[in-house]
């Protein structure tokens, strides 16, 4: 990609960063040590607070990563191509070749991603709930964490195309259709929808001085309707 460095390689995938991340990392590692974490544990020192939110950065776009993976290696798995896994200031992306699979191809690549947040979800639950009396800072950041990687699950299976709800309805209409442009077309048009309400929570957010949250809303609904619309056109365009 573009303005992107590999980082490393995991099972000979390239891990790319690209430009407009580093930004977003420390923007995150800001607002939790600023702000999330001294509002839900006051008191506690400002190095505990920066240490923690460092952390939690760090586990955070590491959980990002694992998501995408899971769709990386589910698509080896069915025999599709694996370009690169990147991170960029929405989160994360694995470039796939997607167009020889199939419907059924699609469906447990899509599943893949938010399978692996919400078992991420539920280790970090229960890493809070085993250090919540004893080890204040781990429970904090499993707390985060947790809830965090849920979100994640839970935003991506929204069934708007190119998330990979999306994904999966697009799958489901191929498969009962036969038609991949029309479920394209379906799919994407979902996407934009949700893409807009997106936005207007997004706007809300940033009214009621929630930052963070209405900054990445914003990002992410506005990056939704472009990337549905980019796959619209193609099945505009092509024969139904």
């Amino acid at each position: 990609m573009r303005g992107a460095v590999t980082v490393c390689h995991l099972d000979s995938i390239p891990v790319d960063v690209q430009a407009t991340w580093p930004p977003v990392f420390f923007f995150v590692i800001w607002t939790l040590s600023d702000r999330f974490f001294p509002q839900l544990y006051p008191g506690w020192p400002s190095f505990g607070y920066w240490a923690i939110g460092l952390l939690s950065s760090v586990l955070l776009f590491g959980s990002l990563l694992a998501h995408e993976f899971g769709h990386a290696f589910v698509a080896r798995w069915r025999g599709l191509s694996v370009f690169r896994v990147s991170l960029f200031f929405l989160g994360g992306v694995a470039e796939i070749d997607v167009d020889d699979g199939t419907a059924s191809d699609e469906f447990w690549m899509a599943l893949a991603g938010p399978a692996v947040s919400i078992l991420l979800a539920a280790v970090f639950a229960g890493v809070w709930l085993g250090t919540a009396a004893t080890q204040p800072y781990l429970s904090a950041v499993a707390l985060y964490l947790g809830i965090s990687n849920g979100l994640l699950a839970a935003f991506n299976l929204l069934p708007g195309y190119p998330l990979d709800g999306g994904r999966v309805l697009r799958s489901v209409l191929w498969r009962l259709c036969g038609d991949q442009g029309q479920a394209t077309r379906w799919a994407g048009w979902c996407g934009q929808g949700i893409g807009g309400l997106g936005i207007i929570a997004g706007l809300i957010a940033l009214g009621t001085h929630h930052l963070l949250a209405g900054f990445w809303l914003v990002g992410v609904a506005v990056f939704l309707v472009l990337a549905a619309r980019g796959a619209l056109l193609p099945s505009l365009l092509g024969p139904s």
